[in-house]
């Protein structure tokens, strides 16, 4: 999936879901592809299959995202919104996705502050490269 074979990581994801159906993260992945095979009303569709509870944090940042690539920014908000509840914030994808509502608002000192907060929680982790491009993201918004 993040050489961009889809198509492959597609086959090999639908097979782990036969082995294991209750494999959430295979579900959130599987909604992630066909968002970028320019399917995301599917991808999104699949990401909320995903019972929330089961990866909150995962789930919000994938929602949300999400809904930034149909241009749906009033919704991604809230989505985000409902993770002050929950403070885990893996990698510190939430606070990366929250960056990019902050620049589309034009907020440069709040997205900075998400930014700061999504490096510190990014540190060691393992998939930060899906932060980072949000990062990246944001401060491209905002030039």
């Amino acid at each position: 999936m993040h050489i961009g074979l889809f198509e492959k990581a597609n086959e090999q994801f639908r097979e782990a879901e036969t082995v294991d159906s209750g494999a959430r993260t295979v579900r959130l992945n599987i909604g992630q592809i066909l968002t970028y095979q320019g399917h995301p009303e599917e991808g999104l569709r699949a990401i909320r299959e995903v019972p929330r509870e089961s990866q909150t944090s995962m789930w919000a940042a994938n929602v949300a995202w999400n809904l930034l690539y149909l241009g749906r920014s009033d919704e991604a908000r809230p989505t985000l919104r409902t993770m002050k509840s929950d403070p885990a914030d893996p990698g510190g994808q939430v606070s990366g996705v929250r960056a990019i509502l902050d620049a589309k608002k034009g907020d440069a000192r709040k997205m900075e502050k998400d930014i700061q907060k999504a490096v510190a929680l990014g540190q060691g982790y393992g998939h930060f490269h899906h932060t980072a491009y949000n990062i990246a993201s944001a401060y491209a918004l905002l030039r």
